[in-house]
C-alpha cells in the first residue's frame, strides 16, 4: 500500500455520498444522493490553494462525473488501511487517518450484508479511478466525545468516532501527468489538471450538504441527516433502521434529529463495502 502522503492532487468528499468500491479495486464509485432537498451538490477545483476557480458546478449533474489520472503512480483505487484491524476505542496515531472510520453500512458494525440501492437516487454519481482513498477528518473531537449507533432492533454500539470528510490522494508519476474531470466517459473535458511546476498542486472539493447550516426543512429537522441514508438504500423495515446519536465533550447526549447552530449534528458520507475492509 502507498504512503499517506502530500499528493498533487487531493479530492474531499463531505455530505449525502455513498462509496462503493468495485471488486478488483480498478474504480470507486460515489453515488450522489439526490433525494434530499435540503442537500446541493457542489463541485469546486482549485490550483494551490487561490480562490479563483478553475471549475465549479452547483446543483445536479446533467450525467456521471469521471475522474481519472493518466500516468499515475500505481493503478486502480487503493484503501489507506493501517493494521489488520482498526481498534476504534483505542486508535494508533497512525491510524487517525485510517479508511475505516467511514461508516461502512455493510460492514459488521451495521447491517453486515451486501445491500441494494436506488440507481435513481444515486446517480448521476462520480466516478474515481484512481487514488489512495483515506479519512481526511474525523468529526469535531472539542464538540462531539462519542458517538452511537442506535435504533435497528439491536443494542446500541459504541462507535467512538466516524469519518466526517473523506480524502482520496492521486499521485502523479510524471510532470506531465494529469488528472480529467469530464461529464461522462465520452464528455468533452472539463478541467486538465497539469502541473505547471513540480510544487503545484490542485485540490478538487465535493460537498452534498444544506447550502445554509441555519436553514433546514421540517423532515430534516425531525429526523437528521443520517436518516436521508434510508430514502436510497431499499428493503429496510423503518423498526430496523439505524441511528446515530452523539455525545458533547460536555456529557450531553444530542439526538439524531437536533440541528442547531451550537450543536449541529455532521452530515456524513457512508460506504458500502467493496475492496479489502
Amino acid at each position: 500500500m502507498p504512503e499517506l502522503e502530500k499528493a498533487p492532487v487531493t479530492i474531499t468528499l463531505t455530505g449525502l455520498l455513498l462509496f462503493r468500491f468495485s471488486d478488483d479495486m480498478q474504480l470507486c464509485n460515489v453515488g450522489v444522493h439526490n433525494k434530499s432537498e435540503d442537500h446541493v451538490l457542489r463541485i469546486v477545483v482549485t490550483e494551490n490553494g487561490k480562490p479563483e476557480p478553475i471549475f465549479e458546478h452547483s446543483g445536479p449533474m446533467p450525467d456521471d462525473l469521471l475522474i481519472e489520472a493518466n500516468q499515475a503512480r500505481f493503478t486502480g483505487v487503493k484503501k489507506h488501511l493501517v493494521g489488520d484491524g482498526l481498534e476504534k476505542s483505542e486508535p494508533t496515531l497512525e491510524q487517525e487517518q485510517d479508511f475505516r472510520w467511514l461508516i461502512d453500512f455493510e460492514g459488521p458494525d451495521f447491517y453486515d450484508t451486501k445491500l441494494t440501492t436506488d440507481k435513481n437516487g444515486l446517480s448521476p454519481g462520480i466516478c474515481i479511478t484512481n487514488g489512495l482513498f483515506y479519512t481526511f477528518c474525523q468529526i469535531d473531537k472539542e464538540k462531539f466525545k462519542a458517538v452511537r449507533r442506535v435504533g435497528g432492533k439491536k443494542e446500541p454500539l459504541e462507535l467512538f468516532s466516524i469519518a466526517e470528510v473523506i480524502g482520496v490522494n492521486i499521485y502523479l508519476d510524471e510532470e506531465a501527468s494529469k488528472v480529467i474531470l469530464r461529464w461522462g466517459r465520452d464528455g468533452k473535458p472539463l478541467a486538465e489538471l497539469v502541473r505547471s511546476t513540480p510544487a503545484a498542486s490542485f485540490e478538487i472539493t465535493i460537498t452534498n450538504i444544506p447550502p445554509d447550516p441555519e436553514k433546514h426543512s421540517d423532515s430534516l429537522k425531525r429526523e437528521g441527516h443520517f436518516k436521508r441514508y434510508f430514502d436510497v438504500i431499499k428493503n429496510i423495515a423503518q423498526e430496523n433502521q439505524f441511528d446515530l446519536k452523539f455525545t458533547t465533550k460536555e456529557g450531553l447526549e444530542i439526538p439524531p434529529s437536533v440541528l442547531d447552530v451550537d450543536h449541529d449534528v455532521p452530515c456524513m458520507s457512508g460506504g458500502l463495502g467493496g475492496g479489502p475492509r
